[in-house]
């Protein structure tokens, strides 16, 4: 009952999170995260190196792996940032555009859509694999929700047979002892 309780407010607030921001912001962000998340991972080994050489070769740290692992980090979170900010500021120059009467209908139903099944598809990645984690209390949970176990075994296209295929594990929702 709990899992239920809380994938109905997980689900109600993505509709009215993508209602008020809108279509064009939803995937804005969307599409953002998924690009900064990359723009981050493939920069941040390149730009830690040019600030670890940097600071070693002004004598303000000593080489280490520590020194390092820090550094990287640190470049990892700056990177993060910048594209955050870039994706921000482009958020706001389409407020302006996606305001106009008609538009601002279109985009709010569409942004709670899209925010809608965004959100779905967290929740049935995060369902299945709490399903690894085989404790008593998630199997309890997940019995006594119709709709954790619909999501995990019948969403169209997507069922825990082929996350379980992919990493084997099992769906958690048997009920046979």
């Amino acid at each position: 009952m709990i899992f239920t309780i809380v994938i109905l407010i997980l689900l109600a607030s993505a509709i009215f999170r993508g209602f008020h921001r809108g279509f064009v912001i939803e995937m804005l962000h969307l599409i953002g995260t998924v690009v900064v998340l990359l723009f981050a991972r493939l920069l941040y080994q390149p730009l830690g190196t040019m600030i670890s050489n940097l600071l070693t070769n002004l004598h303000l740290i000593e080489a280490s792996v520590a020194a390092t692992l820090i550094i990287n980090l640190v470049a990892f979170f700056v990177l993060i940032s910048l594209g955050w900010s870039v994706i921000r500021l482009l958020g706001r120059v389409s407020r302006s555009i996606t305001w106009l009467p008609v538009i601002k209908q279109v985009n709010s139903v569409a942004g709670g859509i899209v925010s809608f099944v965004v959100m779905y598809l967290v929740i049935f990645v995060a369902l299945s694999l709490a399903n690894i984690v085989n404790t008593s209390f998630i199997q309890t949970q997940m019995t006594q929700s119709p709709l954790a176990t619909y999501i995990v075994k019948q969403t169209p296209g997507l069922t825990s047979h082929y996350l379980s295929n992919l990493i084997n594990f099992n769906d958690g929702t048997n009920t046979d002892s």
